[in-house]
């Protein structure tokens, strides 16, 4: 009998340890499905890189304007021999203008009025610890062959039109992203006085530019000539317009950028803002105590690979350049913030909104330009202006359309709206120098 009942009972523990498995994992199972599923991360913040033909597939696409406001890098602009003679005829044309340039030394900053050939020079001279940076609006506009022909009586025909050929060849290479998609540049139709110009950007070894969000909210743009920069961008919140949150935490300030001069009833030239952006002293490049950044000369120094894996890592990492302590709470490489390496003939696309500082890892030269001519800059750079403006009486329906989206600024004559626009600004100082 024992050799009959043994195996029964052996069996039946078995059966019953089987069961009980099965029960736990049932209880188990149905006790994980009652509880909720863990968060998932954040999804990681990159900059994308795309060539031009790419940038314009992915506009094509439903909801491509939106998914692309953003910061996106695109690849060969501009050819690098066609980044090097345009160093080169810059120098030739402006090179005895004078600018104003930062000296960035010991973290202090000191002012010095130069040349621009001279602070090329110091460009090439700087050092992480004695760096400089120059940004220098006007250097690109025709109105400055005036002023040179007036001070160097040889300037002749051939400068006005390499100068000519320059902006040109810059202000086609931004163009040739939104030509088929957007109306044209609705700045082009600003008073002279406040039309916003191309800026050139001049930034020695170590040198960075400050922490901050552009005025009028428009779709910003940069393309290096020369060197390399290291990007980093602070993404709105929910990836909206309200950027309250950043401002506070990075104690912002408005920085007054463009005012605009009117003549009141009184005959006198009254000035008013239209435009301010907003400005942080803090950074996003505080260089780390425990960690060693190559020189300028060290990077040359590296096989190409290994530089471009190094230059990525210094963008992306905080082990050798970490956002200011004063940042609180501390933000989080990937989730707030997102980076790129930016070489010559690369063109960057700023969107508003987001938070954008520079650092230069070697001496670089760029040229950063803006554009108002999408379904999303106008509504944005018309509402900025008025924004500023202290007394506004009544706004044309045309305007009201476009703030409130119910009239497509691709329906509108550009010239009409921006007359429009300031013929307003000018009946709001008028108001106000009444009171």
């Amino acid at each position: 009998m024992s050799k009959i009942i043994a195996p029964v009972i052996v069996s039946f523990f078995v059966v019953a340890r089987v069961g009980d498995a099965l029960s736990a994992s049932a209880a188990s199972s149905k006790s994980q499905q009652q509880q909720p599923p863990p968060p998932s991360p954040p999804p990681i913040l990159l900059v994308e890189r795309m060539t031009a033909k790419e940038y314009q597939d992915r506009r094509r696409q439903p909801g491509g304007p939106l998914a692309l406001d953003r910061p996106i890098l695109i690849l060969n602009a501009l050819s690098i021999e066609t980044c090097e003679g345009i160093c080169h005829e810059l120098l030739q044309i402006v090179g005895e203008e004078m600018i104003t340039v930062q000296r960035q030394k010991n973290n202090e900053t000191f002012l010095y009025d130069c040349t621009v050939a001279q602070s090329l020079d110091l460009m090439m001279q700087s050092s992480p610890d004695d760096s400089i940076f120059a940004f220098c609006e006007g250097l690109l506009d025709a109105s400055l062959l005036e002023v040179i022909k007036t001070n160097k009586k040889n300037a002749s025909a051939a400068a006005a039109a390499a100068l000519s050929n320059i902006s040109q060849t810059l202000t086609d290479a931004k163009e040739a992203l939104f030509r088929e998609h957007d109306t044209e540049d609705w700045l082009n139709y600003f008073p002279r006085s406040v039309k916003p110009s191309d800026c050139v950007v001049v930034a020695g070894e170590g040198a960075t530019s400050t922490l901050h969000r552009d005025p009028l909210e428009w779709t910003g743009t940069s393309i290096c000539l020369e060197g390399r920069k290291i990007w980093r961008f602070l993404a709105p919140p929910n990836g909206g317009s309200d950027t309250s949150q950043w401002d506070n935490i990075l104690q912002s300030y408005r920085l007054e950028s463009t005012a605009w001069s009117t003549e009141s009833e009184n005959k006198e030239e009254e000035d008013t803002i239209i435009s301010a952006g907003w400005q942080s002293d803090l950074s996003l490049f505080s260089p780390s105590s425990d960690a060693k950044l190559h020189t300028a000369m060290g990077l040359n120094d590296l096989l190409e690979q290994d530089a471009e894996d190094y230059l990525e890592k210094v963008a992306s990492a905080t082990e050798y350049l970490t956002p200011h302590k004063g940042i609180q709470p501390r933000i989080v490489m990937g989730v707030d913030v997102c980076s790129v390496v930016q070489h010559a003939g690369e063109l960057l696309l700023i969107p508003p909104y987001w938070y954008h500082q520079t650092y230069a890892p070697e001496p670089s030269l760029a040229v950063a330009s803006q554009r108002c001519g999408s379904a999303l800059d106008v509504p944005r750079v018309l509402s900025h202006v008025l924004s500023l403006q202290p007394d506004i009486d009544e706004l044309p329906v045309e305007l009201i359309g476009v703030l409130d989206g119910t009239i497509d600024s691709k329906n509108l004559d550009p010239k009409t709206v921006v007359d429009m626009l300031f013929q307003i600004v000018k009946q709001s100082v008028e108001i106000t120098w009444s009171k």
